[in-house]
């Protein structure tokens, strides 16, 4: 399931880099960078990430990030991070990444530096214990030549603060412009997201009301196969779907 979530935050983060890099090129200053820093300082256990969205993969981990997850720097590539979301709250966590890229897509470039992004979501420590984490996101740097682009994360445990609710999603204007609180988003099944491609069709093809044997004809497999698609869409979901023989 971690690979078919990270693939998909993959192409939104892509989907980003083509909607954004056309408008706007401007690399900060490092002074510039800590000032807007503190506009995301919350007191607590916090860790601080440089984010490419080109390249899905994190630039720079602050080496705090041991106190408060556990783990080494080294280790926290984005792959793994999401892999310890909290399996209820990953179709979360992939819905506000495509709410997020909406969102920006729809202002022009210059607009992004006076929005902040806040959401939640729980992430397995290294102790194996689930602990809330609330992230905090502002653009770095917009590189139109290379079609890159750089975003602060701040994590902070708030496990304290928000011991229970569903992850919220919220992004702050800053700068006179308006809030956006509590963002309503589409989730997907988070049952459905372990489905492989192939589990998928054949999902579709019962739902349609398909026999086995129809549906081996239009996929062009055999129907013991499609009998080990069904097991394995039963054991993902825990739903059957009777199909004509």
């Amino acid at each position: 399931m971690e690979i078919k979530i990270i693939e998909q935050a993959s192409d939104v983060w892509k989907t980003a880099t083509r909607a954004f890099s056309d408008n706007h090129l401007n690399p900060f200053h490092e002074l510039n960078m800590l000032r807007r820093a503190l506009h995301i300082f919350q007191a607590g256990e916090y860790h601080y990430m440089i984010f490419n969205l080109r390249d899905a993969a994190f630039e720079f981990d602050s080496e705090s990030v041991v106190n408060t997850l556990g783990y080494p720097a080294e280790r926290v590539t984005s792959e793994f991070l999401v892999s310890m979301i909290h399996p209820d709250d990953k179709p979360y966590f992939l819905a506000f990444e495509k709410k997020i890229v909406d969102f920006f897509a729809q202002l022009e470039a210059e607009e992004y530096l006076h929005y902040k992004v806040l959401h939640d979501y729980r992430i397995k420590n290294a102790e194996g214990r689930y602990v809330r984490m609330m992230n905090q996101l502002i653009f770095l740097e917009l590189n139109e030549e290379e079609r890159e682009i750089k975003t602060l994360l701040v994590q902070t445990d708030v496990s304290d603060i928000k011991k229970t609710g569903r992850p919220v999603l919220s992004i702050l204007g800053l700068n006179d412009r308006p809030s956006h609180m509590n963002i309503p988003v589409e989730l997907e099944d988070s049952a459905l997201l372990e489905l492989g491609i192939k589990e998928k069709e054949v999902l579709l093809h019962l739902v349609a009301g398909r026999s086995n044997s129809t549906i081996a004809e239009k996929m062009q497999i055999s129907e013991l196969t499609v009998q080990t698609h069904r097991k394995n869409i039963l054991e993902k979901t825990g739903h059957s779907i009777p199909s004509k023989r």
